[in-house]
């Protein structure tokens, strides 16, 4: 029924594939005709097996146009061992080397050897006319450097590894049992499935509607629990929030009667819970908090805690309270609060619709259930998602409403993704773990994968979260890379260690980030967590990335640390350490500046010098 027929009916013109059945029968429908003027398929191409299915688009291209295959073999051949950010064989094979000196290559140097090997084979088919052949032998040497590559990659002792799953039913045809297996076979900790919508649940909810699924597959809360428990992964039910998305049509005409739903700034419907609406702020609060009653998860996890963007919601039931909660009286609604002259005070009250949900969850999360991990995926920008969309999450992170944050960083762009994990150190601080997350499903190939992971860990971040687990590119190949190298080692999440209390000094410059005097030892103050006062503690400088930056002399004061930092320049973390173990949650994110460069900030956050006459006049935004 989905196939368009079609026929050769040109002499040129001949039929060169024809479809079969799943189970391999010929239907005897063509699939691509082709002549001197172009070709014909009858479906659209699938990314299924695309090894095969480019090889075939090659083949087409070729007979119309040899001169681009020529030019296709040709490119192929001269960037044979370009992988990842690696842009040259020779660099590749320098990076084995050092892998080798450092005991960590885990026999990458026999798959540059194949490399090669294949790589001169590659370039002896091309001078003699066999593009397919150089071709072949390209892609071959191709998944060697992905497997050399794959397999250098540093691996990590502590960092959360996780993987967003958007089906309440783990991988397609696989069920609960195999897909934690699979997480847990390629060194993954952890599993954030997608188990209820604001309109849906897919467990037996006293709360929400639930979906036809639970009357035949059963409550998938609780088999992913039990495959959960069965081999160390950790649990976090992901709810997404406000989005009606999937809610039954006679839940959502209750919703609508009852003035729940939003409204765009023009008056039209908007498909989202209000938030601030007590009716829904009541249902998302209460649907969350009987995941942690019911199910011994590991966490409860918030997405979509926002708007659905800047023109909702903006109902009558919004302006109501607004002016009931700010004592304000609106005369033109939604103007006043748009670009009018209470649009600062209702982006406010806007923000605090969000965050008041955040906040009554997480304390009483952790009255039912201690020890239950609050978290939330949020908008990677901080700045813009507050003004927009509600999400206020930086607050979030200060207040403590939450036991770690998960930045959605989805970009195919790497240099994007350093500025992004830069900022997002600087915001969270130190203060609870940060997780980023990686948008797997729009970046090129598996060493972009492996790339992103490493600028993550580089740059600060704890752990990392992969969208998603249901995608077969990932489960059956990128998963198996990052085993090789990246996620070669067991890992800890770090919020699962013990906390302790860090105390510093009012800094020599207040910025997002603390800074204060190079080479002029700072005082430190360590709480530590109870019993290990009789621990052979180390209290470790660290850089971003986790190297060591120096070992600080304490004196041990009943439970407290007391010692002095003095670092030359540049941006650290602290951390106790038993040997080469972490056994504490990692400090607070400090800088040191020379006094130049503290004076030079000074200056440049100051007020910029006036040479003219009469009043200067700032504007602060």
């Amino acid at each position: 029924w989905n196939i368009y027929r079609a026929e050769a009916s040109r002499a040129d013109a001949k039929v060169i594939a024809g479809w079969e059945t799943k189970e391999g029968r010929d239907t005897g429908i063509p699939a691509i005709i082709i002549s001197n003027s172009g070709g014909y398929m009858g479906h659209v191409l699938t990314n299924v097996d695309a090894v095969h299915k480019t090889r075939m688009l090659l083949a087409l291209v070729g007979h119309l146009l040899p001169e681009v295959l020529e030019g296709v073999g040709r490119h192929r051949v001269a960037t044979l061992g370009r992988v990842g950010e690696v842009g040259r064989l020779s660099a590749l094979r320098q990076m084995v080397r050092e892998a080798e000196d450092e005991g960590r290559a885990r026999g990458a140097g026999e798959h540059v050897r194949e490399l090669t090997r294949l790589a001169s084979g590659a370039r002896r088919a091309l001078r003699a006319g066999d593009v397919f052949q150089a071709l072949a032998l390209a892609d071959e040497a191709g998944r060697q450097a992905v497997y050399a590559y794959a397999l250098i990659q540093p691996t990590r002792g502590y960092e959360l590894r996780a993987a967003w799953i958007h089906t309440a039913y783990g991988v397609a045809d696989w069920g609960w049992d195999r897909t934690i297996k699979v997480l847990a076979d390629n060194g993954f900790n952890a599993i954030f499935p997608n188990m209820l919508w604001a309109g849906l649940a897919h467990y037996p909810s006293e709360v929400l509607p639930l979906a036809p699924e639970v009357a035949e597959k059963g409550d998938q809360i609780a088999e992913a629990v039990k495959a959960c428990r069965k081999y160390g992964v950790e649990l976090h039910v992901w709810k997404v929030n406000h989005n009606l998305l999937h809610a039954p049509a006679e839940f959502m005409d209750r919703l609508r009667a009852e003035g729940r739903l939003q409204r765009s700034a023009e008056g039209e419907e908007v498909p989202w819970l209000c938030p601030s609406h007590p009716d829904n702020f009541a249902l998302e609060r209460d649907s969350m908090l009987e995941v942690v009653r019911k199910y011994p998860v590991d966490g409860i996890h918030f997405d979509y805690i926002r708007y659905p963007g800047s023109g909702a919601c903006y109902c009558e039931g919004c302006r109501e309270r607004f002016q009931r909660d700010t004592g304000v009286t609106v005369t033109e609604w939604p103007a006043d609060v748009r670009g009018g002259a209470l649009t600062a005070q209702f982006g406010d009250w806007r923000r605090e619709q969000i965050t008041r949900l955040v906040r009554a969850v997480a304390e009483e999360a952790h009255r039912i259930r201690p020890g239950v991990q609050v978290s939330a995926a949020v908008f990677g920008d901080w700045e813009s998602a507050r003004e927009t969309v509600g999400q206020d999450w930086v607050p979030w992170v200060r207040e403590g409403l939450l036991d770690f944050v998960c930045p959605m960083d989805y970009t195919n762009r790497n240099d994007s993704l350093r500025s992004l994990v830069t900022r997002q150190v600087e915001w969270v601080g130190g203060r609870l773990p940060l997780y980023i997350g990686i948008g797997d499903w729009i970046l090129a190939d598996a060493p972009q994968l492996m790339d992103q992971v490493q600028i993550a860990r580089s740059l600060g971040a704890d752990g990392f979260l992969c969208f998603h687990l249901n995608n077969s590119e990932f489960t059956d190949a990128r998963l198996p890379s990052l085993r090789l190298g990246a996620t070669s080692l067991a890992a800890v999440p770090p919020h699962r260690l013990p906390v302790a209390q860090w105390t510093l000094p009012h800094p020599a410059l207040e910025e997002v980030t603390p800074v204060y005097e190079a080479a002029k030892p700072t005082p430190l103050g360590v709480g530590l967590p109870q019993g290990f006062e009789t621990r052979p503690l180390e209290l470790r400088l660290e850089r971003l990335d986790g190297s060591e930056a120096g070992r600080l002399d304490y004196t041990l004061e009943g439970p407290n640390l007391a010692a002095a930092i003095k670092a030359g320049p540049g941006t650290y973390r602290l951390a106790l350490c038993e040997g080469e173990q972490l056994v504490a949650a990692k400090g607070p994110v400090v800088r040191f500046a020379t006094l130049e460069e503290i004076a030079e900030e000074r200056r440049r956050q100051g007020p910029p010098p006036f040479t003219g006459t009469g009043i200067p006049v700032a504007v602060l935004q």
